[in-house]
């Protein structure tokens, strides 16, 4: 993926909105969140990917923001799966005492998943070249 695009403003409206999207299928309630750049931070300094280094948490923040919105214009990952994603992890939490933990969890499960289906996707001309998958 190519992050020298700036999708950090468009990246930070769509992370609220999976993450409010996934948070109200976690709980039952609909509900509008925001999401700090403090939880994009720790998420990404969890996650399995390389982590750039030199970066504040706001610098981190809308690294994530722009990983997760090319990512979503990419089709690399949509919304429902993105949504799964988050909410297979926040009703593993009981949000009311610890929701900023949950949602650090589920932002990172999220970044290892793209992260994955990324890294799948670039090998698969090399499968098919190779005549191992049709």
């Amino acid at each position: 993926m190519n992050l020298e695009q700036n999708f950090k403003g468009f990246g930070d409206a769509l992370i609220n909105f999976l993450y409010s999207l996934a948070k109200s299928k976690a709980t039952g309630t609909w509900t509008g969140e925001k999401v700090s750049n403090y939880v994009l931070s720790q998420a990404l300094i969890f996650s399995e990917i390389s982590n750039p280094g030199g970066m504040d948490k706001h610098e981190k923040g809308d690294y994530v923001e722009s990983f997760i919105a090319q990512a979503w214009v990419d089709r690399v990952v949509n919304t429902e799966e993105a949504v799964d994603v988050l909410v297979g992890v926040l009703k593993t939490y009981n949000l009311e005492e610890e929701e900023q933990k949950a949602m650090t969890d589920a932002f990172r499960h999220l970044l290892d998943y793209i992260q994955e289906k990324h890294r799948k996707s670039l090998k698969k001309p090399l499968r098919r070249f190779l005549g191992l998958i049709t």
